[in-house]
């Protein structure tokens, strides 16, 4: 396989964005934050395929879906539970991206590869 993991942070692809994450805690039924931590990222960001669009249902393709990718160690998340090994229970990763927020939906775990793209969806639009 051709490694092609540096243009992950080449500048002609990437940029800076903030990730918010969140831990908590289930308390009777309601899921109570305990800690945030915000981040900034570099990597790649662009417009996800229309390939890519196809793993979420059909009514959920007109939603702006971003492509977020970045370079291990950094990770990008969705919700985790007390399941999930070596995490802590928390909500998904909220990106920040010129001005728009993204709650992260799903990944593409390239960890082979040395990076994650995580798939955003724009949070607060309604269509």
């Amino acid at each position: 396989m051709i490694d092609i993991s540096f243009l992950v942070t080449d500048p002609d692809f990437a940029s800076s964005y903030k990730v918010t994450r969140t831990t908590g805690e289930w308390v009777k039924g309601k899921f109570e934050i305990t800690d945030t931590q915000t981040m900034t990222y570099y990597g790649a960001v662009y417009p996800a395929t229309n390939e890519e669009l196809e793993i979420f249902p059909e009514a959920d393709r007109r939603i702006a879906t971003m492509v977020f990718c970045c370079k291990l160690p950094n990770e990008l998340m969705v919700t985790r539970s007390e399941n999930n090994p070596g995490t802590s229970p928390g909500a998904s990763d909220v990106v920040t991206w010129r001005g728009k927020d993204y709650k992260i939906v799903d990944f593409a775990p390239w960890h082979h590869a040395g990076w994650v793209a995580g798939y955003g969806r724009e949070i607060g639009v309604s269509r």
